[in-house]
């Protein structure tokens, strides 16, 4: 059996204070990837220095575990979504 959690992603404008939880299409790729997504399920923070002036927005993780229902009802709209997303034509 698999156990499977929810992941909320938050952001902060410093990294200090005033966070809050952000959407899937909020979150930037770079954060995204592999490697970073790894250290914030681990509990780190992170930004990207090399962003505008003053660096990005801080960002990290909270790990909610999902009943087997929710993890259940997440799957089902995930293969729904595919589903409907192998009917568009893309141009």
């Amino acid at each position: 059996m698999t156990k499977q959690a929810l992941m909320v992603i938050f952001r902060s404008p410093n990294g200090r204070d005033n966070w809050c939880p952000i959407g899937e299409a909020d979150v930037p790729a770079w954060v995204k990837a592999a490697e970073v997504m790894a250290r914030l399920v681990a509990g780190e923070m992170c930004m990207d220095c090399q962003e505008g002036e003053n660096g990005s927005d801080w960002y990290r993780a909270e790990l909610s575990p999902l009943s087997g229902k929710d993890a259940l009802a997440l799957r089902s709209a995930a293969e729904r979504r595919a589903r409907r997303n192998e009917k568009r034509v893309w141009h």
